[in-house]
């Protein structure tokens, strides 16, 4: 099975790029950025070895646990990078999850990622054994690294493996798949701000060392890690701490043990379920989501139904909108913990812009904008109501953190002047997203679709002009109660009473001016905005 699904996998690699001259071009653009890179690790690593061996042994620890890293996150954000053997596909085979694992793990190697990742492990190997016969010249160290290092790499392979069967391929839906993406996606971010919060001492420590203690301490805490630990194990002997080495050893172990077992029980799920359609289920137990029951019954209320709906079941409105809450929270108490409280203020900030994906509303709507054209929607409740629809779920977040940051920098009597400013901030962007919606279109990826693939060309410039149309757009407005503000903080306190209302007055005019404007915009070319997003719902 080994050799049988390793020449399949070479077979259908060259078959690939024979019937698709853009993966060539693709390949030497990435063969182009990461050549230099194993040059340059390939000259700088055994030098820093020969010079400064106490140096390059925390330096290799770290540099494989951020490949490990790497390895761990990039397949995960990037759905469908490599689709070749996926286990879904032997699903209608009397073949077991036992059976394929070995043989889809030796496959897994013929890849250039893959193989620029040998080479680069290959040359982290000679860099080691060069640093630890330089350092210390333990010979048990020294005949070990290979097989530790080659532990580093295979966990290089089995966990983007692990993760991938188990949220992106096989039988499951592309709805549970992008659910899948998302939670991880969060609890990658809530562990990367996790990990900033608990190292802000770590932080203050390192900035008062030199650079060689710097490097050896975040070594040393790399090591610990299931990432850095299999490369920490070879120093850790040439250093004669047997019992770290050993604590190593175990840490490296459960962690192949577990990605181990973790696949293949995916791999059993999958094959069992990878013939089944479960899209059609999960799309019919969503038709009972949450829509208010204040929208009207008309097609303002349609609109905005839809729209809330939208939010919720399609991944990139989904994204954005679970990240935003996330990165508000973490503002707060990282304000409160490094003792920048004002820091919390920008919480309510992040609410607001997380409207700028109006911007491009019609994008993501797909074959609906085509229904809207046909039935003669009205396009002032066209507009109007994705406004809506992004009302009822942003406008009790902007309260909400408002309240937050007001209370976490002990000022309460600012609760007042922040919800102001913040739903003036809103506001402001509801109005500039309904006119650029209709005159910048572009097209976006489709639901599913990798971050990193291609298939929406012609877009650049309109999403550039649309970010800075946005960025801008959304202060200059707010210009008079911004110095309204201003006067309040410096001068009469009482201005903090008046400048929300301004905030506020803004904001409304804001959005009822780009709901004229956008929707006279949209009745003009609204043939030709269809034609422009329509990129992946041909």
């Amino acid at each position: 099975m080994v050799a049988l699904l390793t020449k399949l996998k070479w077979r259908l690699w060259k078959g690939g790029y024979a019937q698709d001259k853009k993966r060539i071009i693709v390949l030497v653009v990435g063969l182009i950025y990461a050549l230099p890179a194993l040059v340059g690790l390939g000259i700088g690593l055994p030098v820093l070895s020969w010079f400064e061996p106490l140096i390059a042994m925390p330096v290799l620890v770290t540099l494989g646990a951020v490949g490990l890293l790497l390895w761990a996150v990039v397949p995960i954000a990037s759905f469908g990078l490599d689709d070749t053997l996926a286990p879904s596909k032997f699903a209608q085979f009397p073949v077991r999850a036992k059976q394929l694992q070995p043989g889809l793990f030796a496959a897994a190697f013929v890849s250039v990622p893959v193989l620029c990742t040998v080479i680069g492990v290959l040359i982290m190997i000679v860099a080691a054994i060069l640093a630890i016969f330089t350092g210390t010249g333990n010979w048990l160290a020294v005949a070990l690294t290979p097989f530790d290092f080659a532990a580093g790499l295979a966990l290089c392979v089995l966990l983007p493996r692990a993760l991938m069967t188990a949220t992106s391929v096989g039988g499951v839906s592309r709805r549970r798949r992008e659910v899948g993406g998302l939670l991880f996606a969060v609890v990658l971010l809530v562990a990367i701000y996790g990990v900033q919060i608990f190292f802000t001492a770590e932080a203050e420590r390192l900035s008062g060392m030199d650079i060689p203690q710097a490097v050896q301490r975040i070594g040393l805490i790399a090591g610990w890690t299931p990432l850095g630990a299999p490369f920490a194990i070879p120093f850790r002997i040439a250093l004669g701490d047997y019992l770290g080495a050993l604590g190593a050893v175990v840490i490296t172990a459960a962690a192949l043990v577990a990605c181990w077992l973790w696949w293949r029980h995916s791999l059993e799920r999958t094959l069992v379920t990878g013939i089944t359609d479960q899209g059609g289920g999960a799309a019919k137990r969503l038709t009972g989501s949450f829509i208010p029951r204040f929208y009207p019954t008309s097609a303002l209320g349609a609109v905005a139904a839809r729209s809330l709906r939208y939010w919720f079941r399609d991944k990139r409105y989904l994204m954005s909108l679970a990240m935003m809450p996330i990165i508000g929270v973490v503002m707060v108490v990282l304000g409160t913990l490094q003792g920048m409280p004002f820091m919390a203020f920008f919480a309510p900030v992040m609410v607001a812009w997380t409207a700028v994906a109006l911007t491009d509303d019609f994008g993501y709507d797909g074959p609906a904008t085509w229904v809207n054209i046909t039935a003669g929607l009205d396009h002032r409740a066209n507009l109007t109501g994705r406004s809506l629809a992004a009302l009822t779920l942003l406008a009790p977040l902007a309260v909400l953190f408002s309240i937050a940051a007001a209370i976490v920098s002990r000022r309460p009597d600012l609760i007042w002047p922040v919800v102001g400013a913040s739903l003036g901030l809103l506001g402001t962007m509801l109005g500039i997203a309904a006119v650029l919606a209709p005159a910048l279109p572009y097209p976006v990826k489709a639901p599913g679709a990798s971050a990193f693939s291609g298939g929406t060309s012609g877009a650049g410039a309109s999403a550039f002009l649309g970010a800075f149309a946005s960025m801008f757009g959304l202060f200059i407005p707010l210009i008079p109660a911004g110095v309204l503000y201003a006067l309040g903080f410096a001068l009469w306190p009482w201005m903090l009473w008046i400048a929300p209302l301004v905030a506020l007055a803004t904001g409304y005019l804001m959005m009822r001016l780009g709901w004229h404007f956008g929707a006279k915009l949209l009745a003009r070319r609204e043939p030709e905005v269809f034609d422009k997003v329509r990129a992946w719902a041909k």
